[in-house]
């Protein structure tokens, strides 16, 4: 990836993120990386270096997984995370939603640098109970500086290749309607 700093073309390459601080140090510093509106709640966004807390204007309360590799049990960390956020009083009570709706969920931020198309099958089918984004990120180093590359993925656009496979009549019928060919013509082709 080729970039412009000061003035300068500077190539960057992707590089190995050795420590999950520097992804952390540089999400609280931008929470807007997020959310526009994003902030994160202190001092529960610095403590356990686990996950961070924070809340969208609407003060919705969001859990904010930071990965540095991904792995299967992530998923049930971050039901058990919210579990305990719903159970902290504290929580709760000094982050209220604007329209003073308390029994609302909080939502799931996934910050990480892949993503398996089984994991997001998982989320898509959870997402219509808890709110979920999911951001994608790359650890790009040059010579002179080094930083972030962060990609939101629309969860509900994700599934695996096979579970919205469209019959072949479907697909048929589609072709049809945007070619204005029959369907013995587009047989023609597929054979």
């Amino acid at each position: 990836m080729v970039s412009s700093v000061n003035g300068n073309s500077v190539t960057f390459k992707r590089a190995v993120l050795e420590e999950k601080d520097l992804l952390f140090s540089h999400l609280l510093k931008n929470p807007a990386v997020l959310y526009k509106d994003f902030r994160f709640i202190e001092p529960l966004a610095s403590g356990t270096n686990e996950f961070l807390i924070g809340a969208t204007g609407d003060n919705r309360l969001h859990l904010v997984e930071v990965v540095k590799i991904f792995d299967e049990g992530l998923l049930y960390r971050s039901l058990s995370h919210l579990q305990w956020m719903a159970g902290n009083a504290s929580i709760r009570e000094n982050n209220a939603p604007s329209d003073g709706n308390k029994t609302r969920a909080p939502g799931i931020i996934y910050v990480l640098p892949e993503c398996p198309h089984d994991f997001l099958d998982a989320l898509e089918f959870i997402s219509s109970d808890i709110p979920i984004k999911l951001i994608k990120y790359a650890y790009l180093e040059s010579e002179q500086v080094r930083g972030f590359l962060f990609e939101p993925v629309d969860i509900k656009r994700i599934t695996h290749p096979v579970a919205r496979k469209q019959p072949i009549e479907e697909q048929i019928a589609s072709f049809t309607d945007h070619t204005g060919l029959t369907r013995e013509e587009i047989m023609k082709f597929l054979t």
